[in-house]
């Protein structure tokens, strides 16, 4: 009896064995299909993060864009306003002599406003004796000396 017993006890200690090593692959196959899966979640939540961050930068970056090409046009329309204000600044200055008067005026400004009027005439006739040329302005250095 006790032999019975111990083949009987013996038998369903090897089909216990047997069904565990049979399930041990199934058990490893899971493992790998589970890694698989979790691989592949991890693949696709980065590439949704990726794809919401690049189209973000877009929008972001169409926006900083789109300032700057409207200021760019400001400026450009600013320079051409410029421009047309030199052309015609430069019409009104065509002649030498509209052009010789402007200067003698800005020269006379600048005279008063740095020199005392005892220290330039207007209107000067450098050498009074030999020639009847004279200059708009002198300028008086020590000892009475012009120039």
């Amino acid at each position: 009896m006790e032999t019975i017993l111990l083949s009987l006890i013996l038998a369903i200690g090897l089909a216990v064995l047997y069904f565990q090593i049979k399930n041990r692959p199934k058990q490893e196959e899971n493992v790998g299909e589970k890694i698989k899966d979790e691989l592949n979640s991890i693949k696709t939540s980065f590439s949704d993060s990726f794809g919401n961050m690049s189209r973000d930068i877009a929008k972001d970056m169409t926006g900083a864009l789109t300032k700057v090409d409207e200021k760019v046009l400001n400026f450009n329309q600013q320079i051409q306003a410029i421009n047309e204000s030199q052309n015609s600044f430069s019409r009104i200055l065509a002649g030498v002599k509209q052009y010789g008067g402007l200067s003698e005026f800005s020269l006379a400004g600048i005279l008063e406003d740095l020199l005392p009027a005892t220290q330039y005439i207007a209107n000067a006739k450098m050498k009074p004796d030999e020639t009847r040329d004279h200059v708009e302005f002198a300028v008086k250095l020590q000892n009475d000396v012009m120039c």
